[in-house]
């Protein structure tokens, strides 16, 4: 059996108090935060995002993803649909004073969105809801949030306010129309990650190679990846090298020089 001096003892002792003294502090701390938090959840947010009535699964989906990266940002700083906010970011349709941006919205590409300061108010409109969801990314990026890489721990969220007083006037449309991750299960990491990851860097398609292991591992997930991929709006796609696979006969023969 070891034996440990009173020195040691007393050592150990003294380190397992101040240990549970810490747990007790942080405990507290935490408990004040929440009661902070609960405190603050009863009063108006300072912004409202605004659906439109015929609002589709893209649509909320970035609605949420606007509020939950505004409150990561600033507790209470955004709520759907709230009222007695101080400002208004509406999601898909724009107030009938700013009535000439639907001329602009037809002007884009798809998956083109714009950004306008609408008096103390911002409109995300976007050709097609996929581009609302991208304008969305795209205003939160002007907020000062980074997504480097897949996954949460990849994330840059800063702790600050939204400036209203900005005047924001932003229009962006892709340049090709099709814009996809080529994902290989051995090489990546989740596959839900690089899912959301896509859809904040604008691409709109997620491409499985048709051969095994990626075969195996999209029928495997399948009913996990296709909800992912429809609240983004993105299509999935297949192929590569092994594209016999899939495509047999007459199909073969017609495209035989797309196959080298």
């Amino acid at each position: 059996m070891q034996r440990y001096t009173r020195r040691e003892v007393l050592e150990a002792g003294l380190t397992a108090s101040a240990g549970a003294v810490a747990t007790e502090k942080f405990a507290a701390l935490g408990q004040a935060k929440r009661g902070a938090v609960d405190k603050r959840a009863g009063r108006s947010p300072a912004a409202a995002i605004m659906l439109p009535r015929d609002d589709d699964r893209v649509l909320r989906f970035a609605a949420r993803e606007l509020e939950r990266y505004q409150n990561e940002m600033h507790a209470g700083q955004a709520r759907l649909e709230a009222n007695g906010a101080a400002h208004r970011i509406f999601i898909g349709e724009a107030r009938s004073e700013a009535a000439e941006l639907s001329g602009e919205v037809r002007s884009l590409t798809e998956d083109g969105f714009v950004i306008r300061t609408l008096g103390p108010d911002i409109a995300i409109l976007g050709k097609g809801s996929r581009g609302v969801l991208y304008g969305c990314y795209a205003f939160l990026e002007l907020q000062g949030v980074r997504w480097f890489a897949p996954g949460r721990q990849y994330e840059i969220v800063p702790r600050r306010r939204v400036d209203w007083t900005t005047r924001l006037k932003v229009e962006e449309s892709p340049a090709f129309p099709r814009r996809l991750l080529f994902y290989w299960p051995n090489n990546f990491t989740s596959v839900v990650d690089w899912i959301d990851f896509c859809a904040k860097a604008r691409l709109n398609r997620f491409m499985f190679h048709y051969t095994w292991p990626a075969r195996d591992s999209y029928v495997a997930q399948r009913a996990e990846l296709l909800p992912e991929l429809e609240k983004r709006g993105m299509e999935i796609e297949a192929g590569g090298i092994f594209s016999r696979v899939f495509c047999r006969g007459r199909c073969l023969r017609s495209t035989r020089s797309g196959f080298g």
